[in-house]
């Protein structure tokens, strides 16, 4: 996993599990899972008088991308999710994610919208989901800390 700011890539040894659906499969060929989280969880306020201030934001929202190939198992069980959750209203699913280095995971996640399609010139394309997520965990898997 790779890290940037706010953003986490997984693209290698992923086991990924959305709700009650069978573990996802079929990945892309890169940058397979990448959550990214909508604020920092610290932030600094200076008074006037130059006092620091720490502020822990309460605020571990964010997205999820999965991208998979058009003819993964996955891809077909992610859009009848989303067709569900349209028709339905069923709500968001726990969702959690692993890789060598870190673990993710959240009680309550949706699929967003519909998948954007990539072909790149290839026989077989990817489609990419955008999950979104109100509460999300991220810990090291070496050294079981807390991120």
């Amino acid at each position: 996993m790779s890290t940037s700011e706010r953003k986490y890539t997984m693209s290698a040894d992923i086991t990924a599990k959305l709700g009650t659906l069978p573990a996802i499969s079929g990945w892309g060929d890169s940058d397979t899972i990448t959550i990214e989280f909508n604020e920092d969880q610290f932030m600094q306020m200076v008074g006037q008088d130059g006092e620091v201030a720490d502020i822990f934001n309460k605020n571990m929202s964010g997205t999820i991308d999965i991208t998979v190939m058009a003819t993964s198992q996955s891809h077909v069980q992610l859009l009848r999710t989303l067709n569900s959750d349209i028709v339905n209203l069923n709500g968001s699913v726990p969702f959690a994610a692993a890789d060598d280095s870190f673990e993710f995971s959240t009680p309550g996640a949706r699929i967003k919208k519909y998948p954007s399609p990539d072909r790149k010139n290839k026989e077989v394309g990817t489609y990419k989901y955008q999950l979104i997520f109100g509460h999300g965990k991220l810990v090291s898997r070496q050294a079981r800390q807390d991120y």
